[in-house]
């Protein structure tokens, strides 16, 4: 059995700048992890923060960006054949998003959450290579 290792097409880390799968590099590595039955620690003392983009501004990068990282996710929830109870749930809630934006007369973040909601679909319906 291999070892675990980070996935380099995942994740928008050195050099990816044209990898479409703008994240999900960590969540591939835990997912590995748990496949092989591995110890996994969870420290709360940890966090990471993501840009609030309501606050700093919706720009065609940010959109861009949120593509990027749905393609990602939707890669992920493939790669690991998620069930499609899941993969259903991670495709509803950007549109849930987008709709909510909408009512609230809010469409700059109701395109974020479309945007998301392309790149999920986008990265769960590409093939993934037999290797992967």
């Amino acid at each position: 059995m291999g070892g675990i290792r980070f996935d380099e097409t995942l994740g928008p880390g050195e050099g990816k700048a044209n990898s479409l799968w703008g994240c999900g590099e960590d969540i591939d590595l835990v997912l590995q992890l748990v496949r092989r039955e591995e110890h996994v620690y969870f420290d709360p003392t940890l966090t990471i923060c993501h840009p609030d983009w309501s606050i700093t501004g919706y720009t065609p990068a940010v959109y861009n960006k949120a593509k990027s990282y749905g393609r990602g996710m939707g890669r992920v929830l493939r790669k690991h054949r998620y069930p499609v109870r899941l993969v259903t749930y991670h495709l509803i809630r950007p549109i849930g998003g987008t709709l909510l934006s909408i009512l609230r007369g809010r469409l700059a973040k109701a395109r974020y959450h479309w945007s998301m909601f392309v790149g999920r679909l986008y990265g769960w319906t590409a093939a993934i290579d037999t290797a992967d």
